[in-house]
């Protein structure tokens, strides 16, 4: 697995709050699904172990993005009907497995619908988290080194990590996320780009010449615009500062999704040779937004920019427990004005 995914957390004016996530990855995501995992469906923490607990029943049904055919689900993004949020992302080289003793074997792409399943809040999911042991069982064929951001209706962001000893939690953080290294390294790099403003730089005297500014955009001088980790953090952690404060909710949609065009991988950005990869190129497939006050989950992909939005609170009265599948319109919808 290779991806070059990006999250952000947002609040608006009028007290809701949100995470969202880009998707970036080879190939595509016509196998995905968006699911809705109703209260009292049976999930599966690990693929192959024979844990005691390996099957759990959650208590809060949840939406969200799911890799379908693997036979339980696993969620890229999903909020629960209480309003808590996660997001899980790539997080090669630095994660580490089966480090501590714990109550829970987990694997680390069932993550998200576990602890989603059975938290209410940021605190329980803290609690929760705190007795788990992430494994990543590459005798599956699934190689899923992750790392997780959190939020709930306080706007509270959380960032977790499986390091040595098992999960690092960091509480109360800056709610931006992208991949490998740590969290903590990427803050600190924060600190080469002192100074970025979203003002124009004042005019400057060089010996005996003034230079001044060529264009607009001069307070973002400096800032990376590769697609690394590294950059997509930087350039998300000043765009996420500087966006103005969303009056509402859709206004926080559209916000974010324009926000994550700064991080956005395009088609043939990212190639890798034939013979080590088919397909070969890695894009941005599926940008997502969900809000944790209305229980929306939106969404649009890179085959139809049309924003589709799914509502769980629709889904909280359906006595089923068997999970429902919405399929993803791939086919670009166009309103035709004349």
């Amino acid at each position: 697995m290779k991806a070059c995914c990006s999250s952000f957390t947002c609040s608006s004016s009028d007290d809701k709050h949100f995470i969202g996530r880009t998707y970036d990855q080879y190939g595509d995501i016509s196998t995905n699904k968006i699911v809705i995992i109703p209260k009292n469906y049976e999930i599966l923490l690990t693929f192959q172990t024979n844990e005691s607990n390996r099957k759990q029943t959650v208590d809060y049904a949840m939406v969200g993005m799911n890799v379908s055919m693997l036979g339980t689900p696993l969620l890229t993004e999903g909020m629960n009907e209480q309003g808590l949020m996660g997001t899980l992302l790539f997080f090669p080289h630095f994660a580490k497995f089966d480090t501590k003793k714990a109550e829970y074997t987990v694997n680390s792409g069932l993550m998200l619908p576990f602890v989603l399943g059975k938290s209410k809040n940021i605190e329980e999911a803290v609690q929760l988290m705190n007795n788990i042991n992430v494994i990543n069982e590459l005798n599956t064929g699934l190689d899923l080194p992750c790392h997780y951001m959190f939020s709930d209706r306080t706007g509270e962001s959380v960032v977790v990590e499986p390091l040595e000893n098992g999960l690092k939690i960091y509480r109360s953080e800056i709610g931006v996320l992208t991949n490998a290294p740590t969290y903590e390294w990427q803050k600190i790099n924060l600190c080469n780009y002192l100074g970025t403003s979203n003002l124009a730089r004042d005019p400057q005297k060089v010996v005996n010449y003034t230079i001044s500014e060529l264009g607009e955009g001069s307070g973002y001088l400096g800032l990376p615009g590769d697609y690394t980790p590294v950059s997509r953090f930087v350039r998300l952690a000043f765009s996420k500062n500087f966006m103005p404060t969303p009056v509402d909710e859709i206004d926080a949609v559209n916000k974010m999704f324009n926000v994550f065009e700064c991080v956005d991988v395009p088609e043939g950005a990212i190639y890798t040779p034939p013979e080590e990869r088919s397909p070969y190129h890695e894009k941005t497939l599926c940008t997502s937004v969900m809000c944790a006050e209305s229980l929306k989950y939106y969404f649009s992909t890179s085959t139809n920019c049309r924003v589709c939005c799914i509502d769980l609170s629709k889904e909280l009265n359906n006595t089923s427990t068997a999970l429902k599948e919405i399929s993803i319109p791939f086919e670009q919808d166009i309103l035709n004005l004349n």
